[in-house]
């Protein structure tokens, strides 16, 4: 999976915007679900076993989740992806898991490919406390 990140990265299909925390996260998240037995990297191989799509799932209290995914620029998408993830839910179902989380995306194509599931958005709520002293922050809504 890292690899194919790093090589569409690398041809400016940037995942994480070049944020290099971000990436280094990633990485540190790989490593820590698969030391941990959280989750797993599955990968989808052609007849001459080169690595088509990979996907890093997780599962955590009955539920499994899709983190990410990335296939091989230099073939394309070949349908390997869809296949891995219905694998994966087949898989998950068989061991007693009955949620699915793809932690989506707004972006009308990857959310499709998400519904194509039967996937359903879920709006996360965010609270956010102004802090700032109370004149600065009366000064602020002067200036708007």
């Amino acid at each position: 999976l890292w690899h194919l990140l790093e090589k569409n990265r690398s041809r400016g299909h940037d995942l994480l915007a070049g944020n290099r925390l971000a990436w280094a996260r990633l990485k540190h998240l790989i490593t820590y679900l698969e030391d941990h037995q959280h989750g797993q990297v599955i990968v989808a191989r052609n007849a001459e076993n080169h690595v088509v799509s990979a996907s890093l799932m997780a599962t955590y209290q009955n539920r499994a989740m899709y983190l990410v995914g990335a296939y091989d620029p230099d073939i394309g998408q070949t349908g390997t992806m869809p296949w891995l993830i219905w694998e994966y839910v087949k898989l998950q179902k068989a061991k007693g898991i009955t949620l699915l989380v793809f932690e989506g995306s707004m972006i009308l194509g990857i959310s499709q490919f998400f519904r194509d599931f039967g996937a359903y958005p879920v709006a996360y709520t965010q609270l956010y406390r102004n802090q700032l002293p109370a004149i600065v922050s009366w000064i602020r809504e002067l200036r708007t």
